[in-house]
């Protein structure tokens, strides 16, 4: 198992469900929690209500808020490696840095960035999207004399207490960081390459967090949460009723909270809402409107010794360069090399493709016992990412159990099954407004969706489900 993220953890759990129990989950950090171990920056938080953003089969009476925020989060994914004895499972600080398939043996060759190596019978990458940060090309940015950080390689002892900051980017981790420490630098600089929809969180702190497993009441709000998520789906539907209310939605959040017109236009986004992932903060307008907060309604295109330099020619002198620019989400795998039984890059082959793809996010052609999770079109547009993570590791699980139990040396699903699939996806999606021509994180340069899902999650529960690993017509079998 390659990373001990949500994902990976929950595979570990259901390794051990179905009596596997040698397996080893490697992690390149010095701890668990994936994405919410590196993410530490200030004001980070989930802007999923925390009844969902959690495992079905650990699940916790009450949050400390609604919308957990980063050390809860990390706080909980320990407490499910522990309960669950996985610890001694995990070897931290093992950066894989490729999957080699030996046809002699039938079985992958693991290799880390450490120098350690070993053969295993199958690989579970989760890795997912959020794990390798995008660093912009801006000239300059590596003579820049003050500090430069991305979000999520946050300096733990950065102080920022009278400090001339700049924040690039205006994305979820613009909107937490801002608002975060906008109250203790001097001076805060917001560069906008292009503005997002930004709905309200409706957040709210409890009186504890309550460690007990839900009760009757906790799970029966937790099923009506994602209910009445999967319920919106059709907001992403291009000039569907749903999304035309939510756009509504957007304007007037902009128009309450900004009442500074001119203010309000630079915000005021030209595409439809949902072409990139809108924003869920209550605390990022309000933080834009303080005196010592600018807007700066253009892309940083350079660094001179301390001055950062826009686009449109203003230029600013910072002591902190905050890069808010997410990750490499469409760049699947990008860290590791995966190479098949042929010699042949599964980045090579995703090239070939046009970008990214898999059978239902979760199994590619030519790899046998190689499977992913948060994989090509599996995130999810509506509802919790870890309802889909657990969906997605029962199936892997369940192969490889079904591998196991047949004695099989290889499961891998079949070229044609993949092609039919890939097909059906592309072509629902191409209503959808992911589509508008935007700048989101969805796409390759050539415009081609590869992250999201384009149906609710349900029908991809459903879908996870009836490909059962036995179906002759999905999956080929090799045996010894």
């Amino acid at each position: 198992v390659i990373g001990a993220g949500i994902s990976g953890i929950a595979a570990g759990v259901n390794l051990q469900k179905v009596g596997i129990e040698e397996f080893t989950i490697f992690e390149k950090n010095p701890d668990v929690g994936g994405t919410w171990f590196l993410n530490s920056y200030p004001g980070a938080a989930c802007d999923v209500d925390s009844r969902l953003y959690s495992y079905s089969f650990h699940t916790r009476k009450q949050w400390g808020r609604r919308y957990a925020e980063q050390p809860e989060i990390l706080d909980y994914l320990n407490e499910v490696v522990d309960r669950f004895g996985l610890r001694p499972k995990i070897r931290t600080s093992s950066d894989v840095r490729s999957c080699v398939y030996d046809p002699s043996s039938k079985q992958w060759r693991i290799a880390c960035e450490d120098g350690f190596e070993q053969n295993f019978d199958g690989v579970i990458a989760c890795v997912g999207m959020l794990n390798d940060p995008l660093i912009p090309n801006i000239p300059g940015l590596d003579a820049f004399t003050g500090v430069a950080t991305h979000t999520a390689r946050w300096p733990k002892d950065l102080d920022v207490h009278g400090l001339r900051a700049a924040v690039v980017g205006t994305g979820s981790s613009a909107a937490q960081i801002v608002p975060a420490i906008a109250p203790h630098v001097h001076s805060l600089h917001l560069f906008q390459r292009q503005p997002g929809w930004v709905l309200p969180k409706p957040d709210k702190v409890h009186a504890g967090t309550v460690k007990r497993p839900a009760g009757p009441l906790q799970k029966a709000e937790r099923c009506w949460q994602y209910l009445r998520r999967e319920l919106a789906h059709g907001k992403y539907e291009m000039g569907s009723r749903r999304n035309v209310r939510q756009l509504r939605h957007a304007v007037d959040f902009l128009e309450r909270a900004v009442d500074d017109p001119a203010l309000q236009e630079v915000l005021k986004p030209s595409y439809p809402f949902g072409c990139k992932r809108a924003v869920r903060d209550s605390n990022f307008y309000p933080a834009l409107l303080r005196d010592n907060v600018t807007t700066v309604p253009s892309a940083l295109v350079g660094v001179d010794g301390s001055r950062v330099i826009a686009a449109d020619g203003t230029t600013v002198e910072v002591d902190l360069l905050v890069l808010a620019t997410g990750f490499r989400a469409q760049e699947f795998l990008n860290t590791v090399e995966v190479e098949g039984p042929d010699g042949r890059l599964l980045s090579h082959q995703w090239a070939e493709a046009g970008g990214p793809e898999a059978f239902l996010g979760v199994a590619v052609p030519g790899l046998p016992n190689f499977f992913m999770t948060y994989g090509p079109n599996s995130n999810t547009a509506t509802t919790s990412m870890v309802f889909v993570l657990e969906r997605q590791v029962e199936h892997i699980v369940r192969a490889l159990a079904y591998a196991d139990r047949n004695r099989l040396t290889g499961l891998m699903v079949r070229p044609d099954a993949h092609r039919r699939f890939n097909q059906w996806l592309q072509s629902s999606i191409s209503d959808t407004v992911w589509t508008a021509g935007c700048n989101n994180y969805f796409s390759t340069q050539d415009g081609k969706i590869v992250t999201n899902w384009p149906h609710t999650s349900i029908a991809y529960a459903g879908l996870l489900k009836a490909a059962h690993p036995g179906l002759p017509w999905i999956y080929e079998e090799f045996r010894m």
